[in-house]
Parts: C-alpha cells; sequence; structure tokens
C-alpha cells in the first residue's frame, strides 16, 4: 500500500489506506490526509488512497476517459494513469510501459500533463510529455487518451493536445516490435499522491489538513 515499500516509489509522503476511498454523492472521492500512519514498521505523516484495476480490469487499445476535479493545494499530486499487466521479455518498468493520462501538481492550478514511457537500447527510461493548459484543475474536467494500434492521442474535455507516434516510442530498442510495449494488456490506477519528485518535493503548508480528489466517472471504449 504505501509506496517506498514492494517497489513503488518517487519519493512521495503518503501511506495508501482503504479508508481514504469513498462513494459518496455518486462519485468516487480519493482523500489525502494529514495523519499518521504506520506500515512495515515505516512511518508515515500523510495518508491517502490509490486504486487499480490490476488484475481484474484490462485492455489493449481503447479510449479511456475520467470526469474529476483535483485538489489546487501545493505538495498533492492526483494522476489518472495505466500499467501494463506483465512484463515484456522478462523487464518491468520502463520497458513494458507506462501510460500517464493526467497527472497535476497542485500548486499550479491551471496545468495538467500527459506522458508515456518507455524504453531505450540501455533500458533506460525513454518519456515523451506535454502540458496543456485549464481553467482549473478544481473545475470539472474530463481527461482522456485514445489509445490506438500505432499511436496515443491525450484528450481534455474532447480536444486533443498532444500525439505519441510509434516510431517515437520504440526508440531503437530492437526488441520493440509491432507496437511494442503499447501492444499489451493495460490496467487503470487513480491515485492522489503528497510530495514526490514530480513536483520536486513539495508538501502541503502546515495548515493543510486535507483534500479529495473527486471522481465523477471512469469510462472505457473499444471498438
Amino acid at each position: 500500500n504505501a509506496y517506498g515499500i514492494s517497489g513503488w516509489g518517487n519519493g512521495e509522503k503518503e501511506c495508501y489506506q482503504k479508508e481514504n476511498a469513498l462513494v459518496s454523492g455518486g462519485r468516487l472521492k480519493l482523500v489525502a490526509k494529514r495523519e499518521t500512519a504506520m506500515e512495515a514498521g515505516a512511518r508515515f505523516d500523510y495518508t491517502s488512497a490509490r486504486i487499480r484495476t490490476k488484475g481484474k480490469a484490462f485492455w489493449t487499445y481503447g479510449y479511456f476517459e475520467a470526469k474529476m476535479r483535483l485538489p489546487t493545494v501545493t505538495g498533492l499530486w492526483p494522476a489518472f494513469w495505466m500499467l501494463p499487466e506483465a512484463k515484456f521479455q522478462g523487464h518491468g518498468w520502463p520497458t513494458n510501459g507506462e501510460i500517464d493520462v493526467m497527472e497535476a501538481k497542485g500548486r499550479l492550478s491551471q496545468e495538467i500533463a500527459s506522458t508515456t514511457h518507455s524504453a531505450n537500447a540501455s533500458l533506460a527510461d525513454v518519456y515523451h510529455t506535454k502540458s496543456t493548459q485549464v481553467s482549473s484543475i478544481g473545475d470539472e474536467h474530463v481527461y482522456a487518451v485514445l489509445w490506438q494500434e500505432g499511436s496515443l492521442s491525450f484528450f481534455v474535455d474532447g480536444v486533443s493536445f498532444f500525439t505519441v507516434e510509434e516510431s517515437t516510442y520504440q526508440n531503437n530498442y530492437s526488441s520493440y516490435t509491432n507496437g511494442a510495449p503499447f501492444n499489451a494488456s493495460f490496467h487503470l490506477i487513480l491515485n492522489l499522491a503528497i510530495g514526490g519528485q514530480f513536483d520536486g518535493g513539495r508538501l502541503p503548508s502546515n495548515d493543510w489538513e486535507e483534500s479529495a480528489m473527486s471522481v465523477d466517472y471512469v469510462r472505457v471504449y473499444q471498438k
């Protein structure tokens, strides 16, 4: 559950707990809190929630979208993203890929980013990323990716702002053929992280207590 344990980690500070994920008023809320938690002998000063469909629901290609409101709080890192169900030829991340449909820095209330990760010939991370502006991440927006054979296109409120083509995500890694690594089954993840490398390790202010990532729906379309 906790970042920094069992291979998860980007220098984040939260401990994920199931009780921080709840449904109320027809919405899913992932709640980040300032509170002490212990896991595997480690102490955490914050708790939050992460949900993922690994082993339960996974897809190869499709249109994936989520309608949500995000917290505009420094130090919070909400994300809607995808990871593969399996390793690629025995290699894990980044060789088997990652699709970041939406990531936001809580302190930058009018910006989100979309990214793909894959590997080069040395199995090091190669990423393609682009940011775009929104009215406010605290407003309701629909974030989406159209994942097709040969490309991934990212959308905000139905408007595409970024496309990654197969010729760029192959990155001269000879084991990538037929659209690998983005030709396999991926599952969905929603989470609200605290701290971490995405925004330089920034943390919420000392008077911050609680915020939520509020999700209206997540939808998947396939032909």
